[in-house]
């Protein structure tokens, strides 16, 4: 007798959205041992692989997409009966406070958000768009139920200060690249480091909240003579097409890219020692005592 649990259903789902056993252990607040035995004992019952293993992370196997396919139609199920209930627990004027970076709301809160307008419309989401300093003060008084914000990891150390009680979730990684014009001298490298580019021009677009810039944080002006800031997004731009100097641009959250700028601007990636998470900060006790974080998380992808 196969004796499977929504769990386990939501445990493969999670998987498969991340790529990786480590992410979804940490999407889903348990240890990989716990996960990786989830999945084992699933696959006992079944009699079936239902992922393929390898060093570069994890993929759903024929059979895994199947018990997937099927397994969303009973983890929808569970929500809506989930749903129903909660919903009658809502009492009025029920808030859910997120603070979070501009780039972060603009790409991670619309789903969930659209989720909860139609499940829980008794619940005021209120979202505040803040620096990431802030973002962890409003995490750590406890003003926010998520902080969604951006993660700067140079030479494996993170710039993210958590106190005891909080956790970071990534929801994924993207790496910085640099932008230049193609007659550069950077051209000739298949990649670069930071300390090839102190003695480059270095193209800032201006940020009201610059010292709290990812790329603020990589090259701090002061440490950086060759620093141009600009203005505008039209005279960044130009510059570059100008070739006044280098700039920096990231696939995922960055609005001006390379081909918008020029056909003659090309793009090289910095070292691996530097990179970018986007996730979001939680308290893990309010996690699990309040049943619409997790449902908010879930939603995320």
């Amino acid at each position: 007798v196969v004796i499977m649990r929504i769990e386990q259903l939501i445990h493969l789902k999670k998987i498969a959205e991340t790529g990786s056993i480590n992410l979804a252990s940490k999407n889903l607040f348990i240890t990989q041992q716990a996960l990786s035995q989830s999945i084992i004992k699933l696959e006992k019952e079944l009699g079936v692989f239902l992922l393929n293993r390898s060093k570069s992370g994890v993929s759903l196997t024929v059979e895994g997409e199947f018990v997937l396919k099927e397994g969303d139609k009973i983890i929808a199920i569970s929500e809506n009966i989930r749903n129903h209930f909660l919903q009658q627990q809502i009492v009025p004027a029920t808030y859910f406070n997120i603070s979070s970076t501009s780039v972060a709301q603009h790409y991670l809160l619309n789903k969930p958000i659209s989720y909860f307008y139609k499940n829980f419309p008794e619940i005021t989401i209120n979202v505040s768009v803040k620096t990431s300093a802030e973002i962890l003060q409003d995490m750590i008084n406890d003003r926010a139920e998520l902080g969604f914000l951006s993660e700067l990891i140079i030479n494996a150390q993170s710039d993210l200060a958590l106190v005891e009680g909080l956790s970071y979730v990534p929801l994924f990684a993207s790496a910085m690249d640099v932008m230049f014009n193609v007659t550069s001298s950077l051209a000739k490298y298949k990649k670069l480091s930071v300390e090839q580019l102190e003695e480059q021009t270095i193209i800032l677009l201006k940020n009201p909240n610059s010292k709290e810039d990812i790329i603020y944080k990589i090259f701090q002006p002061e440490h950086f003579p060759k620093v141009i800031i600009a203005e505008t997004e039209q005279l960044f731009a130009q510059m570059i097409k100008d070739d006044l100097g280098c700039a920096f641009f990231n696939p995922i959250a960055d609005f001006i890219t390379p081909q918008s700028i020029s056909p003659y601007i090309t793009t090289r990636p910095l070292e691996q020692s530097v990179h970018i998470t986007f996730g979001y900060v939680v308290r893990e006790e309010n996690y699990h005592s309040n049943p619409f974080i997790p449902i908010f998380c879930d939603h995320l992808w």
